[in-house]
């Protein structure tokens, strides 16, 4: 597996679940972000993502995009 390094910037409030999820399974915080994803990717499809993202809405006003329909 070829890992690569990626600079985001989160909400001190995700920071703060990131933060608990580590502490409470002793993994560090990167680990804890990839533990998350894997879980999000192993227990929702893409559509429901896609759902998601249009009820929640773009977090980030510099996205212009649009999520892809599969």
């Amino acid at each position: 597996m070829i890992k690569k390094h990626i600079s985001i910037r989160l909400e001190a409030r995700t920071i703060d679940f990131l933060d608990n999820v580590a502490e409470t399974n002793g993994l560090s915080r990167s680990n804890a972000l990839a533990l998350v994803v894997n879980i999000t990717r192993d227990y929702f499809s893409m559509d429901q993502i896609a759902a998601e993202c249009k009820v929640r809405g773009i977090a980030d006003g510099r996205c212009t995009k649009q999520p892809s329909t599969l």
